[in-house]
């Protein structure tokens, strides 16, 4: 979802932009399935916020099954952010 956000903002007020590095997206839209999950996520996300829930529903999806089976201290270092909210690039550094 993010490389929509950054396509929207680039359309809208492309002199506002002066670089967009895109990393682990997509070039075409969701699917109806994908759009729908999306949603749904940010609806839960507007009612309930994200801390008790989101990193549990998303880590399975933000990493294969080896990873999950044989790296512990890669999930947990995964969920640590994703529970707090913030991006890969704040914790990076």
């Amino acid at each position: 979802m993010g490389g929509s956000v950054a396509m929207a903002v680039l359309r809208a007020a492309p002199q506002r932009v002066a670089g967009l590095f895109l990393v682990d997206t997509r070039a075409v839209a969701d699917n109806d399935v994908q759009r729908a999950n999306r949603l749904t996520v940010a609806d839960r996300a507007g009612r309930e916020g994200t801390a008790r829930w989101l990193a549990e529903s998303t880590l399975p999806n933000l990493l294969g099954s080896p990873t999950h089976e044989r790296r512990p201290e890669v999930v947990a270092s995964v969920r640590v952010p994703v529970r707090a909210g913030t991006t890969w690039s704040s914790t990076s550094t």
